[in-house]
């Protein structure tokens, strides 16, 4: 297009004044939102620019616009399909809302405005090509490209590009390559979106000195390498979006300083390993996603996070602690599908649905599952479920619909921790039970708030490693256990609740002072129960040395 051009046209019918007048009314409109900065010497600016014109100054009421200086018409049908206002030396701001884009057949703007603040061009629909020399203008505070369908295309210069850019939103124009350079010298820049221009490479280093950045949308590209830890200059950073992109390695520890953080999408992408402890203090976090990446351990517990769980489409995952979160939805069965997995912590959420609990079996490495406090969920172990993996060093089920004692226990010679505290088991402690005695692993057990029957088991005193023993709150019935064994490492006992009776011990002088071999006992309750006898003052010195709460 030429610096200058004049349309050629056939005369327009009476029924086609009317979109005459409006092509005249939005193109004046257009001419008075702009200044015309006056005939002076540009060519330092605009070297392209061999002379400068008004070319507006043809623009005038009840003249045919297709004679205007600078503007393009159909030949056919009257619309103007071409705008020419280069080495005009305008300034002003160029809206989204401009009349400029009620001419809905434009098809082509070249515009040099040398004072330009705001330039918008998102979504116009507009056919443009926007050079580098975009650049030269120096007042520039905001810049909007984006656009759908594509059909802008960018270039931007690769270095020394100086301006008091805040806003600079490139998404989804045909904008490909590397990230520039010269990107990293808008040092004013707040927001910057490049999202879906088709970029490959690494991110320049130059990115990183963006300090007053707030909002930083890379997603939906090529890009590759490490996530840099420079990353963490960002401080004042609230929006990160990396999806889609080809980064790989680990995510490295460095959120600490990005407190002020609150969207986080790192998915998709070929990030390995585990996710950095400092990603867990962002207090403001309040969307994140990691999907779609080679993560192994995954630690988000004891958070604020909402929404659905959904399905996991990667399997990679060797830990995965999602508790005391306020998540919901159904059960994702995906998770039987993670052949790696140690760790598994999902409770106290608000996940729902039926789990069968032989699905389980699939995990040969897990040493840790805790479904607890889940009120929706129903974990179904019945009498078929007879194996787990035998790693299992903690399990807890603490409220979780649970009717009987799962078979499969007696084969966990390796259980450190069990709680089934808060179900709905019935019937006697299984003679399995009894025999798990002779393990020197086990060190809490939890079954309070049950309806357990029948005779308190007597074996409670020869677990070696027991430190915690909560059976309190059920139907247990018959004499205080007499074989608690010296040198043991008891720190509570609970028992309370059930229907114990007759006398305490008359080897322990009346008040069961084999108690006082507890060292390391903390809490004591005996209370609800049907004990009768004296309570005797011990004379040996530094009795229950570590006891706080006695109930009696």
């Amino acid at each position: 297009m030429s610096n200058s051009f004049k349309s050629t046209k056939i005369v327009p019918t009476i029924s086609d004044n009317y979109k005459v007048k409006l092509n005249i009314f939005a193109l004046l409109q257009f001419k008075n939102l702009l200044l015309v900065n006056g005939i002076s010497s540009q060519h330092d600016i605009w070297p392209s620019c061999s002379s400068f014109s008004l070319k507006t100054d043809s623009w005038k009421n009840n003249t045919d616009c297709c004679e205007w200086y600078g503007v393009m018409c159909d030949t056919v049908l009257d619309h103007v399909i071409g705008l020419d206002l280069r080495c005009n030396n305008l300034k002003g701001e160029l809206h989204l809302n401009s009349t400029i884009f009620k001419l809905k057949h434009l098809q082509r703007l070249n515009c040099d405005l040398v004072n330009l603040t705001h330039l918008n061009l998102s979504n116009t629909g507009i056919i443009c090509n926007i050079p580098s020399t975009i650049s030269h203008l120096s007042k520039l505070v905001s810049l909007d490209l984006m656009t759908f369908p594509l059909y802008l295309i960018v270039k931007l210069p690769m270095f020394n590009w100086s301006t008091p850019l805040r806003y600079l939103d490139l998404s989804l124009t045909f904008f490909s390559g590397e990230i520039p350079y010269s990107i990293g010298q808008l040092k004013s820049l707040n927001q910057l979106s490049l999202k879906a221009c088709d970029l490959h490479g690494l991110i320049p280093q130059s990115l990183w000195n963006l300090t007053q950045l707030t909002h930083l949308d890379l997603s939906f590209n090529k890009l590759n390498g490490e996530i840099p830890s420079l990353l963490s200059n960002l401080a004042h950073l609230t929006y990160l979006d990396l999806e889609q992109n080809a980064f790989t390695g680990l995510i490295l520890n460095m959120f600490h300083k990005l407190i002020k953080l609150e969207y986080l999408d790192i998915s998709s992408n070929n990030i390995t390993g585990q996710i950095p402890s400092s990603l867990f203090h962002l207090a403001q976090l309040s969307y994140l996603d990691l999907s779609f990446n080679k993560l192994v351990e995954l630690y988000l517990s004891d958070n604020h996070l909402r929404g659905s769980i959904g399905e996991f489409s990667t399997y990679s995952l060797q830990k995965l602690l999602l508790s005391n979160n306020k998540l919901h939805g159904h059960f994702p069965n995906s998770i039987f599908k993670f052949q790696n997995l140690t760790y598994l912590g999902l409770s106290s959420t608000n996940l729902n649905g039926d789990v069968d609990f032989h699905q389980f079996s699939n995990f040969e490495k897990l040493t840790f599952l805790d479904l607890s406090r889940n009120n929706f969920l129903s974990v179904n172990i019945g009498s078929s479920v007879d194996s787990i993996s035998p790693n299992l060093e903690s399990l807890y089920l603490s409220s979780s619909n649970i009717n009987s004692f799962p078979n499969f226990f007696a084969q966990l010679q390796n259980l450190q921790e069990l709680d089934l505290s808060n179900n709905i088991i019935q019937g006697k402690v299984p003679k399995w039970f009894h025999e798990k005695r002779s393990s020197n692993s086990t060190h809490s057990i939890l079954f309070t708030h049950n309806n357990l029957t029948g005779m308190i088991p007597q074996c409670l005193g020869t677990f070696p490693s027991l430190s915690i023993l909560d059976m309190q709150m059920n139907n247990l019935y018959g004499s205080f256990p007499r074989t608690f064994s010296k040198g043991n490492t008891f720190e509570m006992i609970k028992l309370n609740g059930n229907q114990l009776e007759g006398p305490l011990p008359q080897s322990l002088d009346t008040f069961p002072n084999w108690l006082e071999t507890l060292q390391e006992l903390q809490v004591l309750s005996l209370r609800s129960n049907n004990l009768h006898g004296a309570i005797t003052c011990s004379s040996t010195k530094h009795t229950f040395p570590k006891l706080r709460i006695f109930y009696v």
